[in-house]
């Protein structure tokens, strides 16, 4: 999980969303493995890059996160496999973030356990708004939440600022946000709600299955636009790119990114994203499933 709060200008469709889904490892990390051997950092880091497991940068790529938890299925030589477990903790261990994001997220949106009170990251995210943009809130400030952002958001706007009025967030975008089943936008500021959600997202899938649905706003009693978006063959990790490293799957995630920074761009602006919408309908890229836009990217046509 990460959190990823973007502010969206109208005038800026093609900004800057990426993916800081990131955990990197280096050769230090496997010295404790060398037992005399003084080079087997260097095969290892080399292996777990040919493997796909590393990018070029040593970051941790989808790759790894797909195995699921199990070093079973890390894929290792003769020559490192005896170290399999050992490999796989330590790499895990430097993604521990993802973890504690996850923790954080439910303990936040589900109660309090231990030290650790409801609500941290929610008044965390109340804080950063009313720092970043004082007691003058734009019209035209877009939500954009990614991941175990989305509860946390809701709940933070649900909520009065300092000034006692509710933050002014008039369109929220959410993207393969799990999100509890009885969530719902008080917040009378809020007319438009978008949802994104990846085809192959894991929190879609039957055994999840956390993903909003066409039904999940419907009970908001201020959200008068709903829009609600299935991107073909996108993952949970496909949905942005990363601006700092590499990806085999690169191009789809630019093109991802395109499409979800242009319809946050437009959200505030119902007549133009239609006409948006009606154009990759036309064009083939977009079809229309009950009440859900399912979208084929890289297929997007653009007003360039």
């Amino acid at each position: 999980m990460c959190l990823l709060l973007t502010n969206i200008s109208i005038g800026d469709p093609t900004c800057a969303i990426y993916n800081e889904f990131t955990a990197q490892v280096d050769l230090t990390d496997f010295s404790g493995l060398t037992y005399g051997w003084a080079q087997i950092e260097t095969v290892i880091i080399s292996e777990l890059k040919e493997k796909g497991y590393l990018d070029e940068q040593c970051k941790v790529t989808k790759a790894f996160f797909e195995l699921e938890g199990n070093y079973e299925n890390l894929s290792l030589s003769n020559e490192i496999v005896m170290y399999q477990k050992e490999i796989y903790d330590i790499i895990w261990k430097k993604a521990d973030h993802v973890l504690q994001d996850a923790l954080r997220w439910g303990l936040d949106v589900y109660g309090d356990v231990g030290e650790v009170t409801s609500d941290q990251i929610t008044n965390l995210i109340k804080q950063k708004i009313e720092l970043d943009f004082g007691p003058n809130y734009s019209e035209t400030i877009v939500g954009v939440c990614y991941s175990g952002a989305g509860d946390t958001y809701i709940q933070a706007i649900n909520k009065k600022d300092y000034a006692g009025e509710y933050i002014n967030v008039e369109s929220i975008v959410f993207v393969g946000t799990p999100l509890k089943d009885d969530r719902i936008i008080i917040n009378p500021n809020v007319k438009t709600v978008v949802t994104i959600n990846g085809e192959k997202d894991r929190f879609g899938s039957w055994y999840i299955n956390m993903l909003p649905t066409p039904d999940t706003f419907t009970h908001s009693p201020f959200v008068e636009n709903i829009y609600n978006f299935e991107i073909k063959e996108c993952g949970h990790n496909d949905y942005f790119y990363d601006r700092m490293g590499s990806s085999d799957n690169e191009a789809f995630e630019r093109a991802s990114t395109k499409f979800i920074a242009k319809v946050a761009a437009l959200s505030n602006d119902k007549l133009h994203l239609n006409e948006f919408l009606n154009r990759q309908y036309a064009s083939g890229a977009m079809a229309v499933v009950g009440n859900t836009y399912k979208v084929d990217v890289e297929r997007v046509i653009y007003d360039e």
